[in-house]
This record gives structure tokens, sequence and C-alpha cells, in this order.
């Protein structure tokens, strides 16, 4: 698939004089909604470039922002959840690494969170002024570790969540006040919500945790969408086979369960 970009002005309702052809999944806007974000694909209809697009301006000044050529990676975008940085996933079957661009400075050249090793796979997630990694470095059911944004190499990364035999950290969602980590045990899909705060020099400190406890005892869930960071509800879809598809909002503190809709 490819996709023609078009942007319209939702005060007005007129589509731009912007067009830009072929693109593909991922679109994403700076914080002063003056330039857009998004990605190509090479002739084998990989995802190897995200480029930077200024409003008003035709399509040939775009400047490319992060360009993978090694086939074996795909690049993804994405926008941190509190909206301050637009995250540039590079990422194969088995290695990873990811770059980063302050919305607010949209123009500024791309950082480097750490490095891509070889069987090394991480991800990030944005709180506060901390990133948050899910890695498998030492770590075969990977764990969960932190690092100031200003100082994101892994020289500098300390343990969050530590490595467990028993429980695979599927992926995590942060929020202002607390991280969700979707996971495995025992070959069930379980979700485990840690309440976060800053320590003494500000690095997100584990003050409360919990199992999140569902109704049934076999069932099956995915997060939703959760665009909102400051907010202690948790939105997910839950099923099992007696129970049809439903979406409940969570809420983290209160541990409890609100239907939306079924």
């Amino acid at each position: 698939e490819s996709f023609d970009l078009h942007i319209k002005d939702l005060a007005t309702g007129v589509l731009l004089s912007d067009r830009i052809p072929n693109t593909y999944y991922g679109i994403e806007w700076s914080a002063n909604s003056q330039y857009v974000f998004y990605t190509t694909f090479d002739a084998a209809h990989r995802a190897d470039k995200a480029w930077r697009h200024r409003l008003g301006d035709p399509a040939g000044l775009d400047a490319v922002v992060v360009h993978e050529p090694d086939d074996r990676f795909n690049v993804e975008l994405e926008q941190a959840r509190n909206g301050r940085y637009l995250i540039f996933n590079l990422g194969s079957n088995t290695t990873s690494e990811a770059w980063f661009v302050d919305a607010a400075a949209p123009t500024a050249a791309p950082r480097l969170v750490a490095p891509r090793r070889p069987q090394r796979e991480y991800t990030v997630e944005v709180w506060e002024d901390w990133f948050l990694i899910r890695t498998n470095a030492e770590a075969s059911n990977f764990r969960i570790m932190a690092a100031p944004i200003a100082t994101p190499g892994d020289v500098h990364w300390r343990e969050l969540v530590p490595h467990s035999p028993d429980r695979l950290i599927g992926g995590m969602a942060a929020f202002a006040g607390h991280l969700a980590l979707t996971t495995y045990e025992g070959g069930l899909a379980t979700l485990h919500i840690l309440r976060l705060a800053p320590g003494p020099d500000g690095a997100p400190t584990v003050i409360d945790q919990h199992a999140v406890q569902f109704p049934e005892p076999v069932y099956t869930y995915r997060l939703a969408r959760n665009a909102v960071y400051a907010t202690p509800t948790l939105t997910l879809v839950y099923m099992s086979l007696t129970t049809p598809a439903t979406v409940y909002g969570y809420e983290m503190d209160a541990r409890r369960f609100d239907l939306i809709k079924r």
C-alpha cells in the first residue's frame, strides 16, 4: 500500500496545496503544527526513510530525517504519549535502535538513544524527563530500564523493573503517574500496573504496584491507543470464550473496571 498525503485546514475545511505522493504508514506533527513527519518505502516496499515537511513547501524540499539502508531493518514513526518527542524506531527481527527529535524543535538533527547491537532489542516510552526502555539486554524475558533524556546512552541505563524467568514483558505504556506492563505468565496474558513518582534525582521510582485481576480465569486483552498521558485510566479491549469484545476503562489507582462499550 502507498498513500498520497493531503493536509486539510480544519478551521476552514479547505485542503491546502500540500500534496506528498507515495507515503507509507506513520504520520506525526511537530508541536507548532507547522511540520509534518512521514515515512516512505524503497523498491522492496520496506519503510526505509522518515521525512520532514514544512506546510506550504513543495514536497521536493522535504528533508530526510532518518534513512535506514540495511534492508533487514524497517523505519517506524511515533509520537511520545506526552507529545514532547517524535520517536523513530529502526528494527529488524532481532535488533533495534531508536532516534528522537524534540517536537518543539522539529528541524533539529535526530538524537540516538543507544546504538544497535546484534540481538539486542529495545523500545522506549517517555516519562517526564526520562526514557523508559524495554529491553532484552541480559534479560531474555525483557526488563525495564530508565535513562535521562539528556543522556540516554546505555551507559546511563538503570534498572527499574528486573528480569523474571517466569514473566515475559511484552510491552509497556507510560503515563504521568503510572506504567502499564503487558505481560505473559503461565501461558496467560497478564497486566501489571506500577505507580511511578520521581526519586531524589528525578528518576522514576516505583512506589506501588499490582497485578490486574480480570473477571474470568481464561481471557485475552489488548491495550487501546491510550493517547492521553495525564490520566489514571487505562483503556483496554477484553474478551473471552463467553464474553464478547468489551472496552473497559481500568482505573489504575482505584483498581476498578468501568464498562465503556460492549
